[in-house]
């Protein structure tokens, strides 16, 4: 790799398979941070992560910061293999956590849609947790709750405090 592009690919590449661990930070304002501990800014992004076969992430953006061990994400938008879209405000990249923050939305492959204020999801697990209250949608189905739990690997999913509204179906 020499061109600045392969660089740059590489290094998105990189970014994708990072994870965010909990700090309490606003981004927007970068007040949690000195500018002067910024190592690589990218505005208006999209990165892919690729194996040999195939895409395995989307990682879109209006903004990415990295800083010595995280990266900030300013809109950021996800796709996972378990995931078709995870967007929020912003998000915090590091140590296998992606932490969303300010109106989180997940979408299933299947179709059922999360929201949410707060939500963590750990790429090497494929788990989506969000210890706030939550509401879950798909078709006129509605489900309310808090600390909801998503295990796709295990197929689990927990939550509490939940409330439902349901469409039943005809069984003829």
């Amino acid at each position: 790799m020499g061109s600045k592009i392969e660089y740059i690919v590489a290094l998105l590449i990189v970014f994708i398979v990072l994870v965010a661990k909990y700090v309490h930070i606003n981004p927007i304002n970068n007040t949690h941070t000195n500018s002067n501990n910024k190592t690589i800014e990218f505005n208006n992004f999209v990165a892919y992560d690729l194996n040999s076969t195939t895409i395995k992430d989307i990682i879109k953006g209006k903004q990415a910061v990295k800083y010595s061990d995280k990266w900030i994400l300013k809109e950021p938008k996800i796709s996972t293999k378990d995931i078709k879209d995870i967007s929020s405000k912003y998000a915090i990249y590091s140590k296998n956590f992606i932490v969303f923050k300010g109106n989180v939305t997940a979408i299933k492959k299947n179709g059922t849609i999360l929201k949410s204020n707060y939500a963590t999801y750990n790429l090497k697990k494929s788990e989506l947790f969000t210890p706030k209250r939550f509401y879950l949608y798909k078709d006129k189905d509605k489900v309310t709750g808090k600390e909801l739990f998503y295990d796709k690997k295990h197929k689990i999913t927990k939550a509490k405090d939940v409330n439902g509204t349901f469409k039943l179906k005809n069984s003829q």
